[in-house]
C-alpha cells in the first residue's frame, strides 16, 4: 500500500519499482538527448572546441567524475540496494552532467556572471555534490558517500586544470581573473 499524493493506493510492488527504474532511464536518455542539443548550440554559439587538456590526468578526471556520478542511479536500476529499500519508492531526477570534454576552450567563449554563478564559479558542480549527499539520504546507503568523496576528489583535480586553461586563453583570461576575484567561491560558497 502506498502513500501517493493524498491517496492511499493498493499498487504492487513491482509496478513501483518499475516505474522508478523506467523515470530512471527515461531521465537518463533525456539527458543525454538534452546534452546532445546543447552541444550543438554551444557550437554555433561559441565556436568549435579549440583546446582540450594535454595531461594523462586532465584527460581521465572527467570520465571519472561522471562515472562516479552516475553511481546512485545506476545501482538503483540494477536494483543494488538494501532489502528493506525494497518497498519505498525513490523516484530519482538527476541532473547529470553528459559531457565527456568539459575541460576545453571555445573559439568565442564569454564569462557568464549572472544567477547561480554570481555565488560560486561551478554551481554544476555544486549540484553534482549536492545530489551524492541527498541520494544517501533517499536511498539510505553509504554508497553515495562514496561516490561524493571520489567526484570531491576529482573536481579537486579538475577545477584547477580548467581554470589554467580559461586563464591562459588571452582572450578571456583578464576578465576571467576578475571574475574569480569577485567570486571567490569555486564550488562551495565561504569554504571551496
Amino acid at each position: 500500500m502506498y502513500y501517493i499524493a493524498g491517496l492511499t493506493i493498493q499498487i504492487p510492488p513491482q509496478a513501483v519499482e518499475g516505474l522508478a527504474v523506467f523515470t530512471t532511464l527515461r531521465f537518463i536518455q533525456y539527458s543525454v538527448s538534452r546534452a546532445r542539443a546543447i552541444a550543438a548550440v554551444a557550437k554555433v554559439e561559441s565556436g568549435a572546441i579549440r583546446t582540450r587538456p594535454t595531461t594523462f590526468i586532465g584527460r581521465i578526471v572527467t570520465p571519472i567524475h561522471l562515472v562516479t556520478s552516475s553511481i546512485s542511479s545506476m545501482t538503483y536500476v540494477l536494483c543494488i540496494r538494501r532489502q528493506h529499500q525494497e518497498t519505498k519508492v525513490a523516484l530519482e531526477n538527476r541532473g547529470m552532467r553528459i559531457d565527456l570534454c568539459t575541460s576545453q576552450r571555445r573559439e568565442k567563449p564569454r564569462v557568464v556572471q549572472t544567477g547561480p554563478y554570481a555565488v560560486v564559479r561551478h554551481p554544476l558542480y555544486t549540484q553534482m555534490l549536492m545530489q551524492q549527499a541527498l541520494a544517501a539520504v533517499m536511498f539510505w546507503s553509504y554508497a553515495p558517500l562514496v561516490g561524493f568523496g571520489i567526484i570531491a576528489g576529482a573536481l579537486s583535480i579538475k577545477i584547477p586544470i580548467e581554470e589554467d586553461l580559461i586563464l591562459s586563453d588571452p582572450a578571456i583570461a583578464t576578465e576571467y581573473r576578475a571574475y574569480m576575484q569577485k567570486v571567490p567561491a569555486r564550488v562551495i560558497p565561504f569554504l571551496w
